[in-house]
């Protein structure tokens, strides 16, 4: 489901405006204390809808087309799409530093946990897929595997907003290359287990 063109623009400029809303004065380092708990929910709510507008803008496909050959492939090149729509909204590096502040600091509450169980799903359905296409390995319980998933994706994530201006596009393109592989190392099926 993609929507249309005008509608996308609209959302565009309204997470624009509610995200320079959210960000003026002290309202963002507000809800990090705790001080304005419905500042915390109007953030997830800008971040899940955000989230949703950039898969379907990137095209992110169902994972059911997906075969055992086009999956690690596929996974890379919607991350480097991520990654562009980033460079072109850089509103979304405020969220992530937002986010990971709030994530630091013990702010954000059920609002925050909210976001954190979008991330497991969207994860638990590609690990899924992954595995029904004999491509992730399956000696872990699923969701083990999703944790430990997020835990690497995460801490990725967090970096890379933290040195996002000084990275050059080269060296961009090279770390989301090299994060996807070490994805893609830890659980590869082929990987599974100890040679002997």
């Amino acid at each position: 489901m993609h929507p249309p063109a005008a509608l996308a623009r609209s959302n565009t400029r309204n997470h624009h405006r509610q995200v320079d809303i959210f960000f003026s004065g002290e309202i963002g380092h507000q809800v990090t204390r705790g001080l304005l708990p419905n500042k915390a929910d109007l953030f997830a709510t800008v971040v899940e809808r955000g989230t949703l507008r950039i898969l379907a803008e990137i095209g992110w496909p169902a994972l059911e087309v997906l075969g055992p050959d086009e999956f690690w492939p596929a996974l890379l090149e919607l991350t480097r799409q991520s990654v562009e729509v980033m460079h072109r909204e850089d509103w979304w590096i405020k969220i992530g530093r937002a986010y990971h502040r709030l994530r630091r600091e013990g702010g954000g509450g059920s609002a925050l946990d909210r976001l954190t169980d979008l991330g497991r799903e969207m994860w638990r359905a590609i690990i899924g897929r992954g595995q029904v296409l004999g491509v992730i390995r399956t000696d872990l319980p699923l969701d083990l595997l999703v944790e430990i998933t997020m835990g690497a994706d995460e801490g990725g994530d967090r970096w890379m907003v933290e040195h996002w201006e000084a990275l050059s596009p080269g060296e961009m393109a090279g770390i989301i290359d090299a994060r996807v592989d070490l994805l893609r190392d830890m659980l590869d099926k082929e990987n599974e287990g100890w040679e002997s």
